[in-house]
């Protein structure tokens, strides 16, 4: 039996600097299925998103007193001609507000959703004529 015995005064042996590893990578086809998938779920949370971001606004209009203060504003500006003074928060209560995000939202789902598969099937058929889009990863 043999044992190996490192040479006295020499440590390991190091490489000199390596270079980072690459990899080109060819994306030729994407797959309409799964690009609607991923849009229609990123549309969704953006949509979510929306609608908190209008009742969240609304709710800070309403504590600033904005509301109370373009009413006046308006009110002063086109008079109480139409018989009453305008008052903005009977105009746009909260539920209306949060009607027309939902609405906003669902048209804005619709839109990404279709709008991102008939983007990959032109992605697709240039892929074809082309070749497609040359992608390089590094590790370093």
């Amino acid at each position: 039996m043999s044992s190996v015995n490192p040479v006295p005064g020499r440590g390991p042996v190091r490489a000199g600097p390596t270079q980072p590893r690459r990899a080109r990578l060819l994306v030729s086809k994407a797959s309409p299925w799964k690009i609607l998938q991923t849009a229609f779920l990123l549309s969704i949370a953006l949509g979510v998103l929306t609608v908190a971001g209008y009742v969240a606004l609304w709710m800070i209009f309403a504590a600033t007193g904005f509301f109370d203060q373009l009413s006046a504003f308006l009110t002063s500006v086109v008079g109480t001609s139409l018989g009453s003074p305008v008052d903005l928060r009977h105009a746009l209560p909260l539920n209306r507000v949060a009607a027309f995000a939902t609405i906003v939202a669902l048209v804005n789902v619709v839109l990404i959703s279709v709008s991102a598969t008939i983007g990959v099937l032109v992605y697709n058929v240039s892929a074809i004529l082309v070749g497609g889009l040359e992608v390089t990863l590094t590790d370093g």
